[in-house]
């Protein structure tokens, strides 16, 4: 073999290890990427029923029927900034405004973000046919992988589905591409639209007699969130 022809072999044979390398960290990143630790769950289920436990659900809707107003949230299972208001924010609201009676919640859940939200968004839909969506809404902001990694497969959901506190899993599981779940999640991008809400987190206050009011907190912690919220309410 000539000296010309050795380089060239071995210019070759550098390509192909390179490409080899290449190829196997990608496979590591992607793998890293949508897969998702779900050894937490028990926890989680705890938290879960800590937070809800006792208060009343009828479909997407959190708190008593009688109260004066209704916080209505714009969210994407997928979305970060709303995994951050669900862990940060949503148990002190649920503590002192939910609980007393002050306050209801109604849970709009959109697909904004692909294929992923209209995965769990469907489940969670599916969940509120049976009074436990948030429950279900929870374990997936605990639970979040990196937004458009195809985290939301197949194992994932049938986990949390297994891991929500009172859920029939597997009737939500085959419930969530179905016409009732179906009709929950257009029913909320009917919503969005007459709202002009295209981003989540969103959150609009409705009162008897009164259009809708939004809710703009300056940061997504209880104390700016309260301070947002509080002009809006009734006085108690």
């Amino acid at each position: 073999m000539t000296e010309s022809a050795r380089r060239r072999a071995w210019q070759i044979g550098a390509v192909v290890v390179f490409a080899a390398i290449v190829v196997v960290v990608l496979v590591l990143i992607l793998n890293a990427r949508t897969t998702v630790d779900l050894t937490g769950l028990p926890a989680d289920a705890k938290q879960a029923t800590t937070t809800f436990g006792g208060i009343p659900q009828a479909g997407v809707e959190l708190g008593k029927g009688g109260a004066p107003a209704t916080l209505v949230e714009f969210v994407d299972p997928q979305c970060p900034f709303c995994g951050q208001y669900s862990r940060d924010v949503l148990p002190t609201l649920v503590r002192r405004y939910v609980r007393p009676g002050r306050l209801q919640l109604r849970m709009e859940p959109l697909t904004i973000l692909g294929i992923d939200s209209k995965r769990m968004a469907g489940l969670a839909a599916a969940a509120s046919l049976q009074n436990r969506a948030w429950e279900l809404m929870e374990l997936f902001y605990e639970n979040q992988g990196d937004e458009g990694s195809g985290y939301a497969t197949d194992e994932y959901l049938r986990k949390i589905a297994q891991a929500t506190p009172g859920l029939d899993a597997g009737r939500a599981l085959k419930a969530a591409d179905g016409p009732q779940a179906t009709g929950v999640l257009d029913r909320a991008a009917t919503q969005a639209s007459t709202l002009g809400v295209d981003s989540t987190p969103r959150f609009f206050l409705e009162q008897r007699r009164k259009a809708p009011q939004e809710v703009k907190p300056s940061d997504l912690t209880p104390e700016a969130f309260q301070a947002a919220l509080a002009p809006l309410l009734p006085r108690p």
